[in-house]
């Protein structure tokens, strides 16, 4: 049994171990050793966390040490097993050292999980069901739905416990003790239970390791929410990045504020002007469009049951299926439109009443690479042609 030293000193950064048991991993991702030691450091994927990585050092006698590195950490019964690039021998010591500054982060999160999940129970009785921590994304899933003003007080109320520097304890109770503890936990737990105290907010079942006062976590944003499986997942950034977050967003609403030569706090003006003139100029060029279609139509004869439009400069669909399938009303044959060309890729339209689309969509494929279908009233897709190749094509299966 590994002993987990991240249980008793969380902020050490390194350790000293015995080589246990290597093995060659046999996974099909890499070629790995799974090491096992007598005690570690390293956190294992567990409880929605992802895991500790670095380095093993062997203690040789000489100058020649080479390093290790630790890539996975994962829980197999009551061993710890360490996914490492290179073989050590059993029985060696090693010298581990965690990536500190991931450690660090993990620890920020989880403990704002907590912060916001103790607050959640607390002031609305909803239950976390639902947590996932991972080097990019922090989210929690609780089994009723929040409202935006509920979300927001949250908020507040969670930096609130940050700025009030709460201590943060994990213990292994007695079973006497537990027994007479209110605490949270996803799934009913009788032996081994770890507790996780944010005095005045939180007491949680918890294997991870925490920083040890609410204002090592920094700060917390809820940065999105959204109903979920009938409840309610909140994403949250904490400490570093959440400072990060903040940063990004700044940048950006320096460069909008040059760009539009507007305040930093005035910039929503601006973007809806430019969205409500965007609007105005494509429902003109819909309108420029539909009428330029409406030309070619008159031009073509009407004793032609099969159309062609080639029309490489417009790229509006719902204008060419208008006009397409005005056209197989009328003419009862096949109606195609290839349109918005990007080098020699088209998108294409063809609309039928009296025939089946999906037949001339499958003449298609056999003359030109494409990726397209549909129905027997309509289908579409791209393909790559020349211009004359696809008036060539059309005019040898379709003449009347």
């Amino acid at each position: 049994m590994t002993v987990k030293l991240y249980d008793l000193k969380p902020y050490d950064r390194t350790f000293k171990a015995t080589v246990q048991t290597c093995t060659n991993a046999g996974r099909s991702d890499a070629v790995l050793f799974a090491v096992t030691l007598d005690q570690t450091l390293f956190f294992p994927e567990e409880g929605g966390q992802s895991c500790d990585t670095g380095l093993l050092t062997p203690q040789l006698s000489n100058a020649n040490k080479p390093t290790i590195s630790v890539i996975d950490v994962q829980l197999k019964g009551d061993e710890i097993v360490h996914y490492c690039d290179r073989p050590i021998e059993p029985g060696s010591a090693v010298t581990g050292k965690i990536d500190w500054a991931h450690r660090f982060d993990n620890m920020q999160q989880h403990t704002g999980e907590h912060i916001i999940s103790g607050l959640v129970n607390k002031h609305f009785g909803f239950n976390n069901v639902g947590f996932h921590l991972s080097n990019e994304t922090v989210t929690m899933d609780y089994d009723h739905e929040l409202t935006p003003e509920q979300i927001n007080r949250l908020e507040i109320l969670a930096n609130e416990a940050i700025w009030n520097n709460c201590p943060v304890t994990a213990w292994y109770p007695s079973p006497d003790e537990l027994a007479s503890l209110h605490y949270r936990s996803k799934i009913d737990l009788d032996a081994g239970v770890r507790l996780v105290r944010i005095d005045g907010v939180d007491l949680c079942a918890c294997c991870a390791p925490h920083v040890s006062t609410t204002a090592q976590v920094g700060l917390l944003k809820i940065t999105d929410y959204r109903r979920y499986k009938g409840g309610m997942r909140l994403w949250i950034k904490c400490g570093g990045r959440a400072l990060a977050d903040y940063r990004m967003l700044h940048d950006q609403a320096g460069a909008l504020s040059e760009e539009f030569s507007s305040p930093r706090d005035a910039l929503v003006e601006p973007v809806q002007k430019i969205k409500q003139d965007l609007e105005s100029a494509k429902a003109e060029l819909a309108k420029a469009h539909a009428s330029l279609l409406q030309n070619r139509i008159k031009s073509i004869p009407d004793d032609k049951p099969h159309v062609i439009l080639l029309e490489p400069e417009i790229d509006d669909t719902k204008a060419l299926r208008d006009a397409l399938n005005e056209l197989a009303e009328k003419r009862g044959g096949y109606c195609a439109a290839f349109y918005g060309r990007q080098d020699q890729t088209w998108r294409y339209l063809c609309a039928g009443t009296g025939s089946d689309c999906r037949i001339w969509n499958e003449e298609l494929k056999k003359a030109f690479p494409v990726r397209g279908g549909g129905r027997e009233g309509m289908v579409q897709g791209s393909v790559e042609a020349d211009e004359a190749a696809l008036s060539a094509w059309f005019a040898t299966l379709y003449t009347s």
